[in-house]
């Protein structure tokens, strides 16, 4: 009688055991699910935010979202070669490049939801996306737009980008997904960026991938 009861108690403990442990596995995959539902909506506002400012020509929201210690970069291209600037702010009576006002950014319908999915290419030969309009957020992938013009420049137009600059668009560009937003009245692309907690608005693309 003895060994059955201590064969009864070895199973109830195995039991206790097992119950606990998919316990804390179901608490910690709940957990994780809910911090990227967060994650996943603040990215969404973020998102809004930026296209709502840029809809707006709100140089003052645009400005509120640059990060200080990087600037914002705007890629432009002149004749075949893609541009780079980065600067502290924007300014709607400025832009960059001069010849392209801010105005042709256009407007997004905000009543959409984000598609999370690989980005829309733009096929010059049949001038258009090959994907329906809508916003589009690329988060498997990084992009390293900024530093590949940058070597680019140096390449071909003897720019004299560092290599601690270059350093420091590549630590941005893996903390930074690609938002594609376009439709019939406008084209919007650019980087956000999440750091220290903060969504942060660190390239503008001006969008003239088929310019010569």
């Amino acid at each position: 009688a003895l060994g059955f009861e201590c064969i009864n108690f070895t199973l109830l403990k195995f039991k206790t055991m097992k119950k606990n442990c998919l316990t804390v596995f179901l608490f910690c995959f709940l957990t994780l699910f809910s911090v990227q539902a967060q994650e996943k909506q603040e990215l969404e506002a973020a998102i809004f935010k930026t296209i709502t400012a840029l809809n707006n020509k709100d140089e003052k929201a645009l400005n509120a979202m640059i990060l200080d210690d990087f600037g914002i970069a705007i890629l432009f291209r002149v004749g075949v070669v893609d541009n780079l600037l980065i600067e502290k702010k924007i300014s709607m009576e400025n832009p960059i490049p001069r010849y392209l006002p801010y105005i042709y950014f256009g407007k997004i319908d905000l009543n959409q939801k984000v598609k999370h999915e690989t980005l829309p290419f733009f096929d010059c030969n049949e001038g258009k996306f090959d994907k329906a309009g809508g916003i589009y957020c690329d988060v498997a992938t990084n992009y390293n737009s900024i530093s590949n013009v940058a070597l680019g420049e140096n390449e071909y137009l003897f720019k004299g980008w560092t290599e601690e600059q270059i350093n420091e668009m590549k630590a941005i560009e893996k903390i930074s997904w690609k938002i594609v937003a376009m439709g019939d009245k406008g084209t919007q692309i650019f980087f956000l960026t999440y750091y220290q907690n903060t969504w942060y608005l660190t390239m503008l693309d001006r969008f003239e991938v088929c310019s010569a």
